[in-house]
């Protein structure tokens, strides 16, 4: 799980190489070739290093984040859709997420725009 999250992070962040990111945490490019090889895991040093560069929790690099539980979701005030929807953004990235609050906002100040519009006609 640590290998796939690390790529996706390092993709959101549009590093272009390896040396880039290891030279702004000071991890040495030998060690990120283990990770990438699954030769070895990363120390939990290294794993607050990256969780501060990519400001993201230790648990969602290593797989770990909390999971939604679904059945006291259920007997709150949200709806299916709702918990739907939270589970999937809860599997995206830091970064994925970000993107989708601001997506979000903006539909909402679209349709802010428009009923204002319209009371004006």
């Amino acid at each position: 799980m640590f290998k796939q999250r690390f790529l996706s992070l390092v993709n959101a962040n549009n590093l272009k190489s390896f040396t880039t990111l290891s030279k702004a945490t000071n991890i040495p490019n030998s060690t990120i070739s283990h990770w990438l090889n699954e030769d070895k895991k990363p120390s939990m040093q290294n794993l607050i290093t990256l969780a501060d560069y990519f400001e993201v929790s230790i648990d969602y690099l290593v797989g770990r984040d909390i999971e939604l539980d679904r059945n006291n979701l259920l007997h709150s005030q949200f709806s299916e859709n709702d918990i739907t929807l939270l589970i999937k953004i809860k599997k995206l990235n830091f970064a994925e997420q970000k993107l989708c609050v601001a997506y979000i906002d903006g539909i909402n100040d679209s349709k802010t725009i428009k009923s204002y519009s319209c009371s004006f006609n």
